[in-house]
């Protein structure tokens, strides 16, 4: 909250001090705070609201008065407000890259929020994303839905492509400079079989 100390053609008045009282909360509520005005006649304060307080229009929400002094009378001004629903502040960096046949779990799905609350991931634990760039997003819900908005959060993650598993399959033959037989498999992350798979033999290459 900010007020503004001048004269009446507007010149600044400087180093006073200035108390700004919030009355946003049940009856009877105060919260009071004070600060020095700045060369342009400037001060601000973070004035708190009551932590039961009820969304909604206050007519008489913050109160700012100036005791006055040797130079200058006493001074005040009230103004209304709308507490509205506050967004909590979520936290989540972008995890490191994970290989391709990872599922997601704790290590990339780890999103915090300023206030209590669940988050749901999309995609959930559990899913194994294809190689490549991907958005993760965290939908956060407050406990309190009475003072804080749900939100969301998005960030990214990098799936590397995975190493798979070949093997390959000859024999014992005499030199004779013609091919021979031979076979190869490639197995991936799950188990699944790979294809195609190229031989080479001698420089050259048969499937």
């Amino acid at each position: 909250v900010s007020a503004l100390l001048v004269t009446d053609v507007g010149t600044p008045i400087a180093n006073r001090p200035v108390v700004f009282r919030s009355y946003v909360g049940p009856a009877g509520f105060i919260s009071e705070r004070s600060a020095v005005t700045n060369a342009s006649g400037a001060a601000t304060v973070k004035l708190p609201v009551s932590a039961t307080a009820v969304l909604g229009e206050y007519s008489r929400a913050i109160t700012v008065a100036f005791p006055g002094d040797a130079s200058y009378q006493p001074s005040s001004v009230e103004r209304g407000a709308t507490l509205v629903a506050g967004t909590p502040l979520i936290t989540w960096s972008a995890p490191a890259p994970i290989v391709y046949g990872t599922a997601l779990g704790a290590l990339q799905l780890k999103a915090t929020a300023s206030v209590p609350g669940t988050f749901v991931y999309t995609p959930a634990a559990g899913t194994v994303l294809n190689a490549g760039t991907h958005t993760l997003t965290a939908t956060f819900t407050p406990s309190d839905l009475t003072h804080w908005a749900q939100t969301t959060r998005t960030t990214t993650i990098v799936v590397t492509r995975a190493t798979p598993v070949v093997t390959a399959v000859g024999g014992t033959f005499t030199y004779d400079r013609q091919p021979h037989g031979g076979s190869g498999t490639a197995v991936g992350v799950f188990g699944e079989a790979l294809s195609p798979v190229e031989l080479t033999y001698d420089g050259g290459s048969a499937a």
